[in-house]
């Protein structure tokens, strides 16, 4: 921390630089307040620079004239970069006088405007005059600016107002005048100044930038307000006394009422008052507080307590002035000396003072403090006047933010009485009710009104916040003002919402007191007061009274200003105390919310006492109200999701007007305005006489350049910090002394383009002006805020967790990895400090992550070893990363501190390398060593993984089944869903013709119960679905559609008639519509596949597709039914040209007999025959026609008298034959109204039509219906009433949106009733005649009928209608036609009963038309192949982990449950369900997973989780029904312990509840929510939820488990070819001995399933061989050099067999349509048929053993896998090599006596092991347990020692039973000379060999280690065994000496205690330390001791360090 001197050093270093700079002697420097340097010269002037000091030698004649001063080069202003600096527009021109009127302040304005331009020419002439002179001095510029304002100056003596009117005008007039001045001005020169405005006009809303009030009344600058003060005049050294009125918010200064007279530089207004800056004012002193006084030896007297700059009081103690002598005095700060004044109350401390009190001092402090509560409550009203008129400026669109409002939108509603339409009350009408606005809310839109007491509702509604210029409300003010007129004055109950501050004087709060008394005393009299009595009150007399309002404070809540009732609920805010209703807070609180705060004990504070996050100060017009954090906004974790805003501030953010760091918002234009008025202040104060300056240390003599002037050096009266608060608010105003929180003080993030405070960014001056000339190392390339630091931290962070492949340094280093690490390295760091640290933002800057990334590698780098390979990962890290991450995102980031430390490491890392080089004697057998072992290996790179597999994948989720193999055998034989893996249910499995899988209908989600015969048989599944017209699919899928019957697939521009999009809604293909009207019989050659509906009961002809194709000018003129394009059977009408079917007319038909006819040959005389008019036309032409008999009621009424009285239809047993009749004829009038349907449904459309009319004349048809209420008294009641239903049916069931399209003619006859009524109703109350506006208006008359007496609707009969024509048959037509078709239908919908045969009485056949469609079984064995020989029998192996139940056990449908058994006694077995496949190869049986105890099902459905847990308790309980174990199914009643299977359950009369859970027979009783049977069979998908599995994976081999995957089952992976080429490609690995079976479609019998062996073999010619076997006929198996050849000819045979089972090209065939091509299908290639290519098969591969060989070649041209999941290390591939490379050098070493002794010294040097020195494998038992536990990774506690031990004597017993030769071998090795090779695959933890030899004494053992050294043996094979004994091997032992050193070992030794023969006994047993495949070399790490002289190591491992010591 800089102190606030120099010090002796700092002082000589700095005279020495100004002596070089050419300062003469004489100077001194030191550091000012701000801890900048300070030269004093030696008369006691001083200034900030040796520039500046150097002119002021020159002037006071220390140097010469002519002497040259270097200036700086400019700098750019603070926070400004260069072009872009800020600037604020010139105030709003202010009110002149607040006395006189808009006449006289317009003619002021154009006075001072002729004046201005008068004075305007005089100041240009100078100002020209001064720019021509080019040689004009700075001094001199200066001086011709001071001549501009003194000639402005005096026109500003004349009028205050008269100065900012000339201020305004020069800064709009002279824009690019003072851009082009400032451009020539020369750095440090001064800015304009401006005279102060008057603070008065700054809260008007038309006449400041401000949008709102800001007041605080216990701010520190609000709490001096009403208290006296003293200020000095600096010119007279006199005092003046006076008191604070009024703080200016916005300008910061304190309005001053002089009690005589002002200061003799000021000017005063009318009342003596002045605005003074009271914080940089030097001179004040300023009473804070009354209180009692005592000096010892007086009585307590009143005082005032002051607080003054001048006389600073020490701490503890105050200074104070008694009232009524004006004597001082200071006090100690305490009870005995200091007591409170509140209204002269006396406590018992002062009553002790036995002295007497001065009585009139006592009255004269009462006094003032009735003064101060009155002038803080006059400054209360003034502000709530001011928030009242911002309000109303505000919410109109009038104010400055909001200019750009139409005048139409412009209404001021605040404080008006306004008449508005509420539809949340008296619902659903609504009501219209009256009020008066409260309050204004911009962050909701809202107003706050107040309303009246409703007549119609007969109560009084709450107040509510509407937006009012919703046009839904509809508002209309009812006390507008007319236009032109002054606005009336605000109301006290106007300013109570705003009114903040206000307390009683102490005289009213006695006289309320009593009133309030007497209130009481007349309430308790009287029983209550009416609403009306209470509003009288707003009319009281003494309106504009502090008594008013203090009643209304106390009685009425503050946000509707309604008074309170008994049962209100109140929230009262803590700090205003106002009290509110919960829906009158801004914003509304709910009951709710409400109930929280009270539970939660959080007080509640209104939005007006909210401090504002953005500048701290409180909105009393608006409140303060939460906003969505920016982004880039730094949050503490407290406030998080917290930023409290007033209106001004979100204003600001929305313009990026705020600091990131401090959220502080800013605005340039208010702070130059407040910065030029002090600056023109200060330059006007005259220079301080006759008293001593303050400050010691200041100078004396010299004046001060106010034109120069920023802010003051020190704040004479700075306000205390609040509490809580981090910054103090008044560093960011204007006149703050703090530097680095103001306007000027900013720089701009590079990131986020936000300023930022200096300040805030932690930076102090002389950073920020290093920054500002360019010259900071880290801020001047890029600055950034706090966020967008964090944020690049992080990124820096997480790209350098990128480069760090190897995780080293991802977490801090533990004990348990390092022991030592902390004793070498004494500041850790990693990355995940760093990142924790970043989240904190306790970076400063992204250099520090710079910094901590050095570190990091400087410590890893000095822990490990030079050239280690964690050693070398860091120095990898640490280039990557400065290539990579620093150089993209971290470039303003320097090197840091130890990055010189860094290189040093890295070259003495390459000094010791070059000097281990050189010491090492270099290896002459290297090469040969290099050559046997392969460890000169040709390199292999591996690829990134593939992004997704070769080929298409399916869209249809796999269910990957685990088989047993011994299931697998029997289980491929059945059909298994290819979604959940079941085998069950199967009679709801749908086979893919194409690819043969099988799917569970309700899997596959296929409308299985609508789907036809056909339609199954060729069904597709979604991975094969093709357009049935074309074949193929189209490349957008979007452009095909599903046909919800059928499920199949059509493209759209494939269909009849075409569409262009996916229609919304049902859509049903042709062939699976049943039309209810024409019974299909419209389309003469029968459906067709192109054709479709959207209704499957209307075909298209019938308009089906009405809506989605508009086919108008295709209907035929009778019927009215379409006709397609290809229709022959049409005759055009010659008249109107309307088409006619020739069904629907006589003439048509003969018409088109005649054209059809070839051999018509016409004449002239025959012409006219040949032309046709249609029966409209004719009718027309012909005239009246006969009249013959219509068809009436009447016939169809004899005609069901016939029917009833022949006993055609009999009646039923409760039924008389007149009953009969009537039900007949009832049925027979609503058949006969479905006839007019269409006009039925126009009357209901046409009733929509004129809802649209009523909305758009009405705003809603409500109102339409209020007044028809009100005024249609002519109407009848019921037609109101039907009208109102229809609106509300309507609505409903959304006509507007959707239409009507009513299938039930009941159910169209009944609202086309409404909407008549409706239509009637809407016609009167528009004005319009029914007749003549209404379509259909004869129907409409008939439905206008009223209802019955007994109020039941009553229907008029309609005529008869032959299909659907207006023409009325007659009586011989129907006779004929029709009379044979009543009868059936009758019969079926009216008595529900089957109607005789009668083959005419319908025209539809078999939705099959008679076909056969064979469908395919599921395959289920092979027991229908092989007969009924028992030894080949197939059965299902599976059972139940649960029940032990083998197969499934199909529970059947609910509607297919057997009937109850009559005998009870008989035992009923349920049906278990199918079984549900597990992990591990486990199944279980649905019903009993879903009944256990244990088990859930999830939320969503379809997943059965806690399986395993089930399992687990199953296996440790046994069933009380059959005592086997598995029992999962238990009571769920308290203490019961009775658990069961679940058929045992159920035969132990054990009862199911719907809840899954079960009673047993003794608490059966307990629930009634019984299942009947609980065994139904879940007609969905379930599967059982994957967990941890149980099984030791360690412990399974490739042949312990199976995979089958839909229709594919998986028995062997095969072996990966090692040696060959040809058995895998890029894209496929296809290993020999690879077994699969696979159920597809038979090619011997067609749609018929059968099984195929698929296999992959090994030729003769070492080439693979794909063969395909048929199960049903073995003997054409396929065999073909790939897979796709196999399976093409496979498909030939396929198709050959099935090919009668599909269309062929047929449109009008219901069978499948041949795929045309099988490319860019799922299942329909070679590699996937066989499985190899599907993704659970490739997983599999991937991971099998030696599956390297699939990417190390064996020839240049070898192809190379391109893996897709896992591929394997580097390692594994480069040990394949040298296993290579070792099996070929063995060949050339292969000796033919097979003894290695034998061999001699040759074979030796040949395997290049002549230098290698093997030491004694003597080693501590202790320490090599230890070692061997960490290797293994298995911390073995003392409580398993004993289970351990006698799992490993049964392991030890199981090795020794296999001899030594069948599981090792000897053999050359590339590690050195022999090794121990394995011949079989041997699991991690398995023993592998036990360490044999001689066993020996500790003596023994070390003289025979001195004998074989001197006898040359080179080599001793010693091994301890314990304290006491060695194993030596050397000459007598087994396999196990050979096992060679790694460094990276695959084995560890370890002594365990077994029992032998000779009992308890100890061996040395070799483990696998991991999963060690077939072929693999054992080898182990033999931890020598470091000693004198390297061991060379040749291992090749990644981690060899070269040496085995």
């Amino acid at each position: 921390m800089r102190g606030t001197e120099l010090t002796p050093a700092e002082k000589t270093a700095a005279l020495a630089e100004a002596k070089a700079r050419g300062l003469p002697g004489g100077w001194d420097v030191t550091l000012d307040k701000r801890k900048r340097r300070k030269w004093i010269a030696p008369n006691g002037r001083s200034c900030d620079s040796i520039p500046k000091a150097l002119t002021m030698s020159v002037e006071m004649g220390m140097l010469p004239p002519d002497t040259f001063i270097p200036h700086p080069p400019p700098k750019r202003k603070r926070g400004r970069p260069p072009g872009k600096a800020k600037r604020g527009r010139p105030p709003k021109q202010p009110i002149l006088d607040l006395t006189k009127t808009e006449e006289e302040l317009e003619e002021e304005r154009q006075q001072l405007a002729r004046q201005w331009k008068k004075h305007k020419a005089q100041a240009n002439a100078n100002k020209n005059k001064n720019n021509n002179s080019k040689t004009m001095t700075k001094h001199k510029k200066k001086k011709a600016k001071q001549s501009q304002l003194e000639t402005s100056t005096q026109y500003e003596q004349d009028d205050e107002v008269m100065q900012d009117a000339a201020n305004s005008a020069e800064e709009e007039e002279e824009v690019e005048e003072e851009e082009e001045e400032e451009s020539e001005e020369e750095d440090g020169e001064e800015d304009e100044m401006e005279p102060p405005t008057d603070p008065e006009t700054t809260l008007q809303p038309t006449w400041s930038h401000l949008t709102t009030v800001h007041w605080d009344p216990n701010s520190a600058a609000g709490q001096k307000v009403g208290w006296f003060v003293r200020v000095s005049d600096d010119k007279t050294g006199d005092w003046h006394d006076g008191r604070i009125l009024r703080y200016d918010p916005c300008t910061h200064k304190h309005k001053i009422q002089f009690v005589h007279g002002t200061r003799s530089y000021e000017k005063a207004d009318n009342d003596n008052c002045v605005w003074i800056h009271l914080r940089i004012e030097e001179g004040i002193q300023i009473a804070t507080e009354l209180v009692w006084a005592h000096v010892k030896g007086y009585a307590w007297w009143p005082a005032m307590v002051l607080e003054s700059d001048l006389h600073p009081v020490r701490e503890g103690y105050r200074s104070v002035e008694f009232i009524g002598s004006g004597e001082v005095a200071t006090l100690r700060d305490g009870p005995e000396t200091l007591r409170p004044f509140t209204r002269g109350h006396i406590d018992a401390t002062i009553a002790k003072n036995k002295k007497k009190r001065n009585t009139n001092a006592i009255q004269l402090a009462m006094v003032e403090e009735a003064k101060i509560q009155q002038i803080r409550n006059e400054a209360a009203k003034y502000y709530a006047k001011q928030a009242f008129a911002m309000s109303c400026s505000t919410s109109s669109g009038s104010g400055s933010g909001n200019s750009s409002n139409s005048s139409s939108q412009q209404h001021n509603y605040m404080g008006k009485k306004v008449q508005l339409f509420r539809s949340d009350v008296n619902y659903p009408y609504g009501e219209t009710v009256t009020g008066r606005v409260k309050q204004y809310s911009p962050a909701l839109g809202k107003w706050l009104v107040a309303y009246e007491y409703s007549e119609q509702a007969k109560k009084k509604y709450e107040a509510s916040w509407v937006n009012l210029k919703s046009k839904e409300h509809k508002v209309r003010i009812l006390d507008k003002a007319p236009k032109g007129s002054p606005p009336k004055p605000a109301k006290d109950l106007d300013l109570l919402p705003f009114l903040v501050g206000f307390r009683m004087p102490p005289k009213i709060v006695e006289l309320l007191e009593v009133e309030e008394e007497g209130n009481n005393a007349s309430n308790s009299n009287s029983s209550s007061s009416s609403s009306k009595k209470k509003s009288s009150k707003d009319e009281d007399p003494k309106e504009g009274t502090d008594e008013n309002l203090a009643l209304a404070l106390k009685q009425r809540c503050h946000g509707c200003t309604e008074y309170w009732k008994k049962d209100d609920t109140k929230m009262e805010c803590t700090v205003c105390q106002g009290s509110f209703h919960l829906g009158c807070t801004n914003p509304p609180l709910t009951p709710d919310v409400y109930q929280k705060l009270l539970k939660s004990g959080q007080p509640f504070v209104c939005s007006r006492c909210i401090p504002c996050k953005g500048c701290y100060q409180h909105d009393i017009a608006f409140g303060s109200h939460v906003q969505t954090p920016p982004p880039t906004l730094s949050m503490d974790e407290d406030d998080e999701d917290k930023l409290l805003l007033c209106s001004m501030c979100t204003k600001a953010y929305g313009e990026g007007q705020f600091c990131p760091n401090c959220a502080h918002s800013w605005d340039d234009e208010h702070f130059q305005h407040v910065q030029r008025q002090i600056r023109w202040q200060q330059a006007h104060k005259p220079k301080k006489r006759g008293r001593k300056r303050k400050n010691p240390e200041d100078p004396s003599g010299g004046g001060v350049d106010w034109l120069n002037y920023t802010a003051p050096a020190v704040v004479q009266n700075e306000d205390k910090l609040p509490q809580g608060a981090k910054v103090n608010p008044t560093w960011y105003h204007a006149e703050t002394a703090q530097w680095g929180y103001t306007e000027v003080d900013m720089l701009t993030c590079d990131s986020c383009k936000l300023w930022v405070h200096a300040g805030c960014a932690g930076l102090d001056e002389e950073e920020y002006e290093e920054t500002s000339d360019g010259q900071h190392p880290i801020y001047s390339t890029e600055f950034l805020c706090k966020v967008c630091c964090k944020q690049r931290c992080l990124d820096l962070i997480q790209g350098m967790q990128h480069e760090d492949t190897m995780m080293l340094f991802a977490e801090p280093v533990s004990e348990k990895v390092a022991p030592n690490y902390l004793d070498v390295i004494k500041r850790p760091m990693d990355l995940q400090t760093m990142l924790v640290q970043a989240r904190n933002q306790n970076y400063k800057n992204y250099a520090w992550v710079r910094e901590m990334f050095e570190l990091m590698v400087l410590n890893a780098l000095t822990f490990n070893r030079p050239h280690t390979p964690f050693w070398k990962e860091a120095k990898r890290f640490y280039e990557a990363c400065l290539d990579t991450v620093f150089k993209s995102i971290g470039k303003a980031a320097p090197p840091g501190q130890y990055e010189d430390r860094i290189e040093e490491n890295f070259a003495k890392a390459e000094k010791a390398k070059k000097l281990e080089a050189d010491r090492i004697q270099e290896d002459k057998s290297t090469e040969k060593k290099d050559l046997v072992a392969g460890a000169k290996v040709s390199t292999v790179t591996l690829p990134n993984l593939r992004e997704k597999p070769v080929g298409v994948q399916s869209c249809v989720p796999a269910r990957e089944v685990k088989v047993k193999p011994s299931d697998a055998y029997f289980c491929s034989w059945m059909d298994t869903c290819y979604t959940c893996g079941s085998s069950g249910a199967s009679d709801t499995m749908l086979f893919c013709v194409d690819c043969g899988e099988a799917f569970h209908s309700f899997c596959a989600n296929a409308p299985i119960h609508s789907m036809e015969k056909s339609s199954a048989a060729g069904w597709r599944c979604p991975n094969c679905k093709i357009c049935e017209i074309s074949g193929v699919s189209p490349e957008d899928e979007r452009n095909m559609l599903f046909c919800e019957m059928c499920d199949r697939g059509f493209s759209l521009d494939k269909l009849d008639p075409p569409l262009s999009f996916a229609p919304p809604g049902i859509w049903v293909c042709g062939q699976c519509i049943d039309c209810k009207k024409c019974g299909n019989t419209l389309e003469p050659n029968g459906p067709k596949n192109t054709y479709w509906s959207r209704d499957p009961h209307l075909c298209y002809r019938c308009g089906g597709c009405d809506g989605l194709v508009d086919r108008k000018s295709h209907k035929c003129g009778v019927c009215s039914t379409l006709w397609r394009d290809g229709d022959t059977d049409l005759a055009e009408c010659e008249q109107c040209g309307v088409k006619v079917k020739a069904r629907c007319d006589p003439k048509a038909q003969e018409f088109v007999n005649r054209q059809s006819s070839k051999d018509d040959v016409m004449d002239t005389k025959n012409r006219s025959s040949s032309k046709y008019s249609c029966p409209t036309c004719s009718k027309k032409q012909g005239g009246k026609k006969k009249n013959t008999g219509k068809v009436a009621r009447r016939h169809l009424y004899d005609h069901v008298t016939k029917v009833v009285q022949q006993g055609i239809i009999v009646p039923g047993e409760d039924m008389s034959e007149t009953e009969l009749k009537e039900k007949l004829m009832e049925q027979v009038d609503w058949k006969t109204r479905n006839l007019w349907r269409d006009e039925y449904r126009r009357v209901v459309l046409e009733g929509v039509r004129f809802l649209g009319l009523a909305r758009e004349q009405f705003g809603d048809a409500r109102y339409l219906m209020d007044r028809f209420w009100e005024e249609c008294d002519d109407l009848p009641a019921w037609m109101g009433q039907r009208a109102t239903r229809f609106i509300h049916i309507a609505k409903k069931l959304k006509l507007e949106a959707f239409g009507f399209s009513a299938r039930r003619i009941e159910q169209c006859v009944m609202i086309s009733k409404l909407a008549a009524s409706w239509l009637k109703v809407a016609c009167r109350v528009m004005g319009l005649k029914t007749k003549r506006n209404v379509k259909g208006y004869d129907r409409v008359a008939k439905l206008l009928k009223p209802p019955h007496e007994s109020g039941a609707a009553e229907l008029t009969f309609d005529s008869i209608r032959c299909e659907r024509n207006r023409n009325i048959i007659n009586k011989d037509e129907w006779l004929e036609k029709f009379e044979s078709k009543l009868s059936p239908i009758v019969q079926t919908q009216v008595l529900h009963e089957a109607p005789s045969e009668n083959p005419s009485s319908s025209r539809r056949q078999s939705s099959d038309d008679g076909k056969e469609y064979k469908l395919a079984s599921a395959v289920c064995g092979w027991n229908d192949i092989v007969g009924s020989n028992d030894n080949f029998k197939w059965f299902d192996p599976r059972s139940c982990v649960l029940c032990h139940m083998c197969g499934d056990d199909d529970a059947g449908h609910l509607e297919q449950l057997p009937p109850a058994f009559e005998d009870p006694n008989d035992t009923v077995v349920p049906k278990l369900g199918r079984l549900l496949p597990m992990a591990d190869g486990d199944w279980v049986h649905a019903s009993c997973a879903l009944w256990s105890s244990e088990t859930w099902e999830s939320p969503s459905g379809g997943v059965v989780n806690a399986m395993e847990k089930a399992k687990s308790r199953g296996a440790q309980l046994k069933c009380f029904g059959c005592g086997r174990q598995g029992a999962t199914v238990g009571c769920v009643k308290g203490n019961c312990n009775f658990n069961y299977h679940f058929p045992c359950a159920h035969a132990c009369d054990a009862v199911f509840t719907s809840s899954k859970e079960i009673y047993c027979k003794a608490h059966k009783d307990s629930t009634k929510d019984l299942v009947p049977n609980p065994s139904i069979e879940l007609m969905k998908t379930l599967v059982i939820a994957p967990e941890k599995s149980k099984v030791d994976v360690s412990e399974l081999t490739d042949n312990d488990i199976c995979l089958r995957v839909g229709a594919l089952t998986v028995h062997s992976l095969g072996t990966v070819e090692q040696d060959v080429d040809g058995f895998h490609s890029v894209d496929y690995i296809t290993p020999p001995g690879y077994l699969a079976t696979r159920i597809f479609w038979s090619t011997a019998h067609p749609k018929t399933r059968t099984v195929y062996v698929l296999a992959i073999e090994k030729s003769s010619n070492s080439k693979p061989i794909f063969s395909i076997t048929p199960a049903d006929n073995p003997s054409s198996s396929i065999a073909a050099s790939s897979s796709e050849e196999a399976y093409r000819t496979l498909m030939r045979l396929v198709d050959k067999a099935n090919g009668s089972h599909f269309s062929n090209g047929d449109p009008f065939s219901k069978l499948p349509t041949k795929r045309g091509n099988r490319k860019g299908a799922f299942g329909l290639n070679g590699p996937q048929f066989f499985g190899y290519g599907t993704i659970p098969i490739r997983k599999a591969l991937e991971s099998t053993s030696g599956i390297e060989a699939v990417v190390a070649p064996i020839h240049p041209t070898s192809p190379q896998y391109h893996f897709c999941y896992t591929q394997p290390t580097v390692e594994s591939i480069m040990e394949l090599q040298r296993k290579r490379a070792a099996a070929a050098a063995e060949q050339k070493l292969e000796n033919t006596s097979g003894c290695a002794r034998t061999e001699g010294i040759t074979a030796v040097a040949r395997s290049g092991g002549s230098d290698r020195i093997t030491r004694a494998l003597v080693r501590n038992v202790d320490s090599d347990n230890a070692a061997a536990d960490a290797l293994g990774g298995r911390k073995q506690d003392s409580e398993k020692a004993k289970a351990d031990r006698s799992r490993i004597a049964l392991k030890y017993r199981q090795m020794k039973a296999i001899p030594i030769e069948q599981r090792l071998v000897a053999k050359r090795s590339h590690i050195h000379g022999w090794g121990l090779f394995t011949k079989q695959e041997i699991a991690k933890d398995s023993m592998i060999v036990e360490y044999m030899g001689e066993i020996v004494r500790q003596g023994v053992a070390d003289r025979r280690e001195e004998q074989y050294e001197i006898s040359g043996e080179g080599s001793c094979y010693m091994f301890r065994l314990d304290m006491q004994r060695i194993v030596d091997a050397t000459m007598i032992g087994c396999m196990a000496r050979f096992m060679n050193h790694c460094c990276t070992p695959n084995a560890y030794a370890k002594v365990i205690t077994v029992d032998t023969d000779l009992g308890v006994d100890k061996k040395i047993m070799v483990f696998a330390l991991q999963d060690i495949k077939a072929g693999e070399e054992i080898t182990y790490d033999y931890k020598f001791p470091v000693e004198d002289g390297s061991l060379k190591c040749s291992c090749g491992a990644p981690n060899c360090i070269g040496r085995l010591n």
